[in-house]
């Protein structure tokens, strides 16, 4: 009779685990992959509005709407920093977050081993208890013929 696998519960624990942690990393690349997105956009229209900028500028305008276009550049210049910022703060949790999902995977993957370790060990100790069974009945049968011999 085979025995059961004594660590079966700290295997799952273990994947319940990383089946957590590969629901929050996949939630922070998402994060990350949006705030990317954010930061290209702002990066597209801090160039677009440059292009206006330097367009103007030739064309000839006043002092109040040069005033005006530095000020907004240097309040999209502010929000590309900040986006930056947030982006490194995205990369940070994700790269900390799949430091975590590596170990758990890890450790999980090392449980499925000695889950199959005592699978095999199980497996090899019933054919043993079988082929001994068998052995002795053969032994008894040949006994027995040469009993009724």
């Amino acid at each position: 009779m085979a025995r059961s696998f004594r660590l079966e519960p700290v295997l799952a624990l273990a994947q319940r685990r990383l089946e957590s942690a590969t629901a929050e990393l996949q939630k922070l690349a998402q994060r990350r992959a949006d705030t990317q997105s954010r930061l290209d956009q702002l990066l597209q229209f801090l160039a677009d509005y440059r292009q206006q900028y330097r367009a103007a500028l030739h064309a000839g305008l006043d002092q109040a709407r040069m005033q005006d276009f530095r000020a907004f550049l240097a309040k999209l210049e502010r929000a590309v920093d900040l986006q930056n910022a947030d982006v490194r703060r995205c990369q940070e949790a994700w790269s900390a977050k799949h430091s975590e999902w590596l170990d758990l995977r890890q450790r999980e993957q090392a449980m499925n081993v000695l889950k199959d370790r005592h699978r095999a060990a199980e497996l090899a100790r019933d054919g043993k208890r079988e082929q001994k069974q068998q052995d002795e009945f053969a032994g008894r049968r040949i006994l027995g013929d040469q009993a009724s011999d």
